[in-house]
């Protein structure tokens, strides 16, 4: 087995390595700290570039999803059919978050993360400025 490795330039030009494949078949990649959103908002390009978004919310929140505009500028390499997977972790003991659909951004499955619960989604262009973001777990 071959190491394999994705290498792509940071923000200063530096050359990164993304994603590999170590000798034993292990695959890392690149992961940013979490996003914490603890009060009710839109989403940010950001947040779900983190791939992990965490919230102590004090009282319930509603996290909505940036437009399907918003996320074509974002993610603006992506092609119909592709998708990006990303997570909401609530750490609040009590509290639920409620993600919200956006303008030409649609949930299918469960929108409630309750307490001390994560919840994994992929988020798949479907058309031009057009996402469904579906709940996987």
């Amino acid at each position: 087995f071959r190491r394999v490795l994705l290498r792509s330039t940071d923000a200063s030009g530096n050359l990164a390595t993304v994603w590999r494949a170590t000798n034993d078949g292990t695959i890392c990649y690149a992961q940013p700290a979490p996003a914490t959103v603890n009060t009710s908002s839109t989403l940010t390009i950001a947040n779900l570039k983190t791939g992990i978004i965490q919230s102590t919310p004090a009282s319930g929140v509603t996290l909505t999803l940036p437009s399907g505009g918003l996320v074509e500028g974002g993610f603006n390499t992506m092609f119909t059919n592709q998708a990006f997977e990303w997570s909401v972790i609530n750490l609040s003991g009590t509290n639920a978050i409620t993600i919200a659909s956006g303008t030409t951004h649609t949930i299918a499955g469960s929108a409630t993360v309750a307490a001390n619960v994560s919840a994994r989604y992929v988020t798949r262009r479907t058309a031009s400025n057009t996402f469904v973001s579906y709940r996987l777990c």
